[in-house]
């Protein structure tokens, strides 16, 4: 199972992008800035994590409106 999750800086849900088993493979993914409610999300500073394998990588992601 892959997850990708889009947080706000106090580690707080705001998307989740992928959610599932994904083969193996480069793979792209588009956030729109909208949340998981279907709102936008303000403009900020987010953490993007990838969870898989028992693993997480992360990084940030600026949203600018």
């Amino acid at each position: 199972p892959v997850r990708l999750l889009v947080l706000d800086l106090a580690g707080r849900r705001v998307a989740t992008r992928v959610g599932g088993h994904v083969a193996a493979g480069r793979h792209s993914v588009v956030w729109t800035g909208k949340t998981d409610g279907g709102l936008a999300a303000p403009a900020g500073v987010y953490l993007v994590a990838l969870e898989a394998q028992g693993r997480r990588l992360g990084a940030k992601a600026l949203r600018l409106r």
